[in-house]
């Protein structure tokens, strides 16, 4: 059964998400229907503005979805519909809505790797 009831929103927090917008994320997700918000901590190579990714969640097993990556969101519409979309399920409940489809970015951004030390 692969059935999707929740979603995991990531939020990149090193990508220009200002704080006003992540505390409107935080609260778009927790009024919402099995959102799951993370926090990933400075990211590199994304562009200047938030980005997000989006994940389909099964809550019963914890089990996701492939992630959809959603920037920059420059615009004030984007983060909007953004938000609108996560309160009402995101993406176990409907559709990406339309003024988002321009945003996907269809290579994954690429993760700061954390350095290692040698003795």
């Amino acid at each position: 059964m692969t059935e999707w009831d929740g979603y995991v929103a990531i939020a990149a927090t090193g990508s220009g998400l200002a704080p006003e917008f992540y505390s409107r994320l935080r609260e778009a997700v927790r009024h919402s229907a099995g959102g799951v918000l993370v926090r990933l901590q400075e990211p590199s190579g994304w562009p200047g503005a938030p980005v997000i990714g989006v994940q389909p969640m099964r809550r019963r097993d914890g089990a996701v979805g492939p992630t959809l990556w959603l920037g920059p969101l420059r615009q004030e519409r984007e983060r909007e519909s953004l938000l609108r979309w996560l309160t009402t399920g995101g993406p176990a409940a409907t559709a990406l809505p339309t003024a988002l489809h321009g945003r996907i970015l269809l290579a994954p951004p690429v993760l700061a790797v954390p350095r290692q030390t040698m003795n």
